[in-house]
């Protein structure tokens, strides 16, 4: 069990990011998620507000205090906007897949409940959320994303946590990771054309 001053005091790293934060629900104490669905498919790591995408539904680190007194979680929203764009490494092997190819490149790290969240300043431009595209194991938050925040509670009881930190936070993209996104992006618009003209083939017939 944290108590809330390990919980603000992992917020506290982040509070710099400005106006990002958005209320996350938090799993009670019988298990179940604050939202009331018996069966969540997210429980304990999804808005709480509809519109939360939207500027004025974001805050500031004051607010997400608050937030963490009531128990419940928080999130980052990501985007151009908010100058945002994070790496998802959905466990270990994902983040050694990252370790490998990054090298002595700096970047600013919070483990999540079972692999991490690498936070990078936006390069610019419509980047959309991607799953699994640069990796099995590794998801794109941009344009109308979100991730929790440290300081909240995973499902499984860890705290998200800063793990590595640079000196200035959020770095700018690495050139490998850019490289890698935009040959993963052009090979998947070539899939999805294929795609298309073979059903667009089988319509003719």
């Amino acid at each position: 069990m944290y108590t809330l001053d390990a919980r603000q005091k992992q917020l506290e790293q982040v509070s710099h990011l400005g106006r990002v934060f958005i209320p996350v629900h938090h799993l009670r104490t019988s298990g179940r998620c604050s939202c009331g669905k018996v069966e969540c498919p997210s429980p304990g790591k999804h808005p709480i507000p509809h519109g939360w995408q939207k500027g004025d539904e974001q805050r500031i680190a004051d607010d997400a205090r608050l937030w963490l007194e009531q128990g419940r979680n928080v999130g980052i929203v990501t985007g151009e906007a908010t100058g945002l764009l994070i790496v998802d490494l959905d466990d270990a092997e994902a983040v050694d897949w990252f370790d490998e190819l990054n090298g002595d490149a700096p970047f600013f790290r919070v483990l999540t409940g079972r692999g991490a969240h690498l936070y990078y300043r936006h390069p610019g431009g419509g980047i959309r959320n991607s799953v699994k595209v640069l990796h099995p194991k590794v998801d794109v938050r941009g344009e109308r994303g979100f991730v929790v925040a440290p300081g909240s509670i995973h499902a499984n009881g860890r705290m998200y946590s800063v793990d590595v930190m640079s000196d200035d936070g959020p770095q700018p993209v690495p050139a490998w990771l850019l490289d890698r996104r935009s040959e993963e992006h052009t090979s998947e618009l070539q899939s999805h054309s294929f795609i298309s003209y073979a059903v667009f083939c089988l319509k003719k017939k």
